[in-house]
């Protein structure tokens, strides 16, 4: 029987093989034409599946998810995901091309043009149902992630509509960004005391973090603001107000009301410390030495203002000057010949810290000699240690104390410095003068003290008249 049948299997296997590269052409021919799409759905699948169990290894499949989803609007689907753990981590795969927000300089606004042309629109609208979502977690996540990206005034509508209605944790996280990209709303939210005060201190600190930038031109409001988040019965938020001023106009009037304020003087040294720490870091672009200067003079007949006044501009003085010794003189030949590097631009840096401190020398001169009968400052200052009887002295005599350190530094230097950009007409503010015609050559730091009257002789002068005997 076996030699029998043996020819009729053999006639049996080339069926078999007919039956196998039919099934091979029928399946695998399919599977090869839409592999990508498979490939889509197992990178959609993977990201899913460590998303949902918490894997460690999340960002790996995040990675060749994005990797896939060129065309595909994969993260975009992962939006409406049922489960919230997913959602949450479509977060992160949708905003992964988009930059964070970095610090901007005062000078510096925001990048114009259409926010949302850097987003794929599915992508754009996932992330508004995300900013909506229904599960807390995700939403905050959602709007944390969207509120610190550049490109964050995409969202403002909703982002605005949280700082409203949103929970105060919310509302916290999205006026932790506002100062880069909503100046208005962000002086809106100081301002308002109807909101949390987690919100305003959050508002506020956003200026340190992001910079002057959104507020350029809304200097004056700012202050309207934070004059009013003075009045908080917050300690947190007065705090944060009072170091926030640095970034509004004429803080410096700010500061000193508070500084004289008894009431204040639990913020006394934070404030001190801010208003002296704006003067001392100051660039070339700032406002604060010019506001000093006229808190400065518009008090020049208040002892306790001038006295309080002078003590900031001299410490400030003195750190300016702490600054300057930590390198030679930049000669100018090198600056001229480097104008536009680094070499130029440390030069006009120290022209600047060289203004500031003569501007502070002038103003002490200038008191000295023209109030004949300056009032007696009496009681203590901001500064000074609240210990003994309150001292009675003369205005002139203390003013002149904290400035001569200063003054006796330039004498010092007076033969360095060499340059003809350095004028009484550059620094920031002079308080009477004999200025020379524009110098063509360029000449060292005693030409300039001769020019706002900042002589030896007249260093001699006042400190006979006004040291202590």
């Amino acid at each position: 029987m076996t030699a029998l049948n043996e020819p009729t299997r053999r006639r049996r296997w080339p069926r078999r093989a007919l039956v196998v590269l039919l099934f091979a052409v029928l399946v695998g021919g399919p599977a090869y034409l839409f592999r990508g799409t498979l490939q889509n759905e197992w990178a959609v699948w993977q990201f899913r599946r460590a998303a949902a169990a918490d894997d460690p290894e999340l960002p790996q499949y995040r990675d060749r998810l994005l990797a896939r989803d060129e065309n595909a609007d994969l993260a975009a689907r992962l939006a409406d995901d049922p489960d919230p753990k997913v959602r949450a981590a479509a977060v992160d795969a949708l905003l992964a091309g988009q930059p964070s927000a970095a610090k901007r300089a005062g000078g510096d606004r925001p990048a114009g043009g259409d926010p949302v042309r850097s987003w794929r629109k599915s992508d754009h609208d996932a992330v508004e149902r995300l900013l909506r979502d229904g599960d807390e977690t995700v939403r905050r996540k959602a709007l944390l992630a969207v509120a610190g990206r550049d490109t964050a005034h995409a969202f403002g509508e909703q982002l605005t509509e949280t700082l409203k209605t949103g929970a105060a944790e919310e509302r916290s996280a999205v006026a932790a960004h506002l100062a880069h990209w909503n100046g208005s709303v962000l002086i809106e939210v100081i301002g308002d005391a109807n909101q949390p005060d987690a919100v305003r201190v959050a508002a506020m600190r956003g200026l340190d973090t992001y910079g002057a930038g959104a507020i350029v031109g809304r200097e004056t409001v700012l202050k309207s603001a934070l004059v009013s988040a003075l009045g908080s019965e917050s300690p947190e938020v007065r705090r944060t107000a009072v170091t926030a001023l640095r970034y509004a106009a004429d803080s410096s009037h700010v500061w000193l009301d508070l500084l004289c304020n008894d009431r204040q003087k639990d913020q006394h040294p934070l404030v001190l410390r801010t208003w002296i720490d704006a003067l001392s870091n100051e660039d070339a672009h700032g406002r604060h030495w010019a506001e000093t200067h006229d808190a400065w003079h518009q008090n020049s007949a208040s002892a306790l203002r001038c006295a309080v006044t002078g003590h900031v501009m001299c410490e400030s003085a003195v750190t300016q000057i702490r600054y300057l010794e930590r390198s030679p003189p930049i000669a100018e030949a090198a600056a001229m010949t480097d104008r536009g590097g680094p070499v130029g631009r440390a030069f006009d840096v120290q022209l600047n810290r060289l203004g500031n401190v003569l501007s502070v020398l002038s103003a002490v001169r200038w008191h000295c000699t023209t109030f004949e009968t300056p009032p007696t400052l009496t009681g203590r200052l901001p500064n000074e240690a609240p210990t003994g009887a309150p001292p009675a002295r003369s205005l002139h005599a203390y003013v002149f104390q904290q400035a001569k350190p200063i003054w006796e530094w330039c004498l010092k230097h007076e033969g360095a410095y060499v340059t003809r950009f350095l004028t009484a007409k550059s620094v920031v503010r002079n308080y009477g003068a004999n200025p020379a015609a524009n110098p063509t050559t360029a000449r060292p730091l005693s030409a300039v003290l001769v020019e706002l009257l900042l002589t030896r002789a007249e260093f001699d002068r006042l400190r006979t008249q006004y040291e202590p005997k």
